[in-house]
């Protein structure tokens, strides 16, 4: 449009001079005085306008382009109040991605045995047989001691559901080694009473006087052993007493560990043996032969024990 309009009065001017021209010529021809300087000066000054005029087009769209560009001031403050829409004003992700672990890698790591730092200490020295037989043993296989015996000391009486019962005497022997079995017999007793329980006292008599052996019995090895301590006998003034299976405690003639277990045996008196004043010594006789259970042979022999009260 600006140049439209530019062109158009450039048009006029050239037509306004040359209308110009032709009367100073006119005038020239009628005797005026037009110099040749005024002409040439009017056309300069034709020239200044016309390019003013092409400078002003040119300003005029330098602005519409920049009018153009620039955003409109309701987007712009959109813009600034939703910074998450420009793509690079978007926060990033700062959450850490835990590390994906290896399946493979983590069997490996479970079925790999772990290494042990500790320092290295020397094994202990093997025990002899000689130490495990004198050992204080940590567990114990309890076992019944049958329906007379009797637990005291000399002099003392004591009841218990078979009847009342009197220690008369009582003597320590010393602990014997048969082979591989350690035999420790805490104490022999002289024991006599009246039997209370009628069951028992049809087998026995009412008026009863025994011998109770009371031991602790142990394998040492590693071996099972078999070995019948109830076999033991005693030899008292030239009479063989053997101990009754009935009033005994219960025993096991297996050892197939290293665990103690108690033995109580009894022998009973009768009118024909010795009373208890007259009777002050005896022998302990352990018949029995250890066998290794996993040879069958025997690994000791049988002994015997002077006893005195």
């Amino acid at each position: 449009m600006n140049r439209w309009l530019i062109t158009t009065a450039f048009m006029s001017l050239i037509a306004l001079s040359a209308c110009g021209t032709s009367q100073l010529e006119y005038k020239s021809g009628s005797g005026s005085e037009v110099t040749e300087k005024q002409v040439i000066d009017r056309k300069v000054k034709e020239e200044i306008t016309l390019e003013s005029a092409e400078k002003d087009e040119a300003l005029e769209e330098t602005k519409s382009s920049d009018k153009e560009s620039v955003v409109p001031e309701g987007k712009s403050e959109e813009r600034e109040q939703n910074p998450i829409n420009d793509p690079k004003e978007e926060p990033e992700n700062t959450e850490e991605v835990p590390d994906q672990k290896d399946p493979v890698e983590e069997i490996e790591r479970e079925n790999k045995p772990e290494e042990n730092n500790s320092p290295e200490v020397d094994p202990a020295p093997e025990t002899s047989l000689e130490e495990k037989k004198n050992e204080t043993p940590t567990d114990f296989d309890q076992y019944p001691k049958g329906q007379f015996a009797v637990d005291g000391s000399p002099g003392q009486t004591v009841n218990n559901s078979t009847g009342e019962f009197t220690i008369e005497r009582s003597a320590a022997v010393s602990p014997v080694n048969i082979g591989p079995m350690n035999i420790h017999v805490e104490n022999i007793k002289l024991v006599s009473g009246e039997v209370t329980e009628k069951s028992i006292a049809g087998i026995s008599g009412k008026h009863v006087r025994f011998l109770q052996i009371d031991a602790i019995l142990q394998n040492t090895s590693d071996d099972p052993i078999q070995f019948f301590f109830a076999t033991t006998t005693l030899d008292l003034n030239g009479q063989q007493l053997t101990a009754h299976s009935m009033f005994s405690g219960i025993t096991d003639g297996n050892y197939g560990t290293q665990t103690p277990r108690n033995a109580t045996l009894v022998y009973m008196l009768n009118e024909d043996h010795k009373t208890s004043d007259e009777l002050k010594n005896l022998t302990i006789n352990i018949t029995a032969n250890p066998i290794d259970k996993n040879t069958g042979l025997e690994v000791g022999s049988g002994t015997t024990v002077d006893v005195s009260f």
